[in-house]
């Protein structure tokens, strides 16, 4: 049996925000967020720098141990940072915040799922 390929129609009716409210019901409890172009941008850019924080509270969060092959010395980087300051980490509070009150809702038990992949 052959299938057409699928349409872009096909496709935009798999995102989570197209199917989500009208099966609700027979899904997780969930919160989708949209991203704003600057945001988009932000993520499409090369190199990413994580933004600031909201605030000077500590955050629970957790942390992978320590990766052992970036401690091997790579001849292609320096450690010479004389050069070149770091740029000023972006900011989105406003996406930051809505963030931060989702999890809040959830008490704290959270993931993050986009439209085509969530982590493992």
């Amino acid at each position: 049996m052959h299938l057409p390929p699928p349409s872009l129609q096909h496709i935009n009716n798999c995102r989570f925000s197209s199917w989500f409210a009208k099966c609700s019901k027979f899904s997780l409890n969930s919160r989708y967020l949209a991203l704003d172009s600057v945001f988009v941008h932000y993520l499409l850019s090369d190199g990413i720098v994580l933004p600031k924080p909201l605030s000077d509270e500590s955050v629970p969060s957790y942390h992978a141990a320590v990766d052992r092959f970036d401690e091997v010395d790579d001849p292609d980087t320096s450690n010479d940072d004389s050069d070149s300051e770091d740029p000023d980490p972006p900011s989105f509070p406003d996406l930051q915040q809505a963030i931060s009150d989702i999890i809040k809702d959830f008490n704290g038990a959270v993931f993050p799922k986009l439209n085509w992949s969530s982590p493992k």
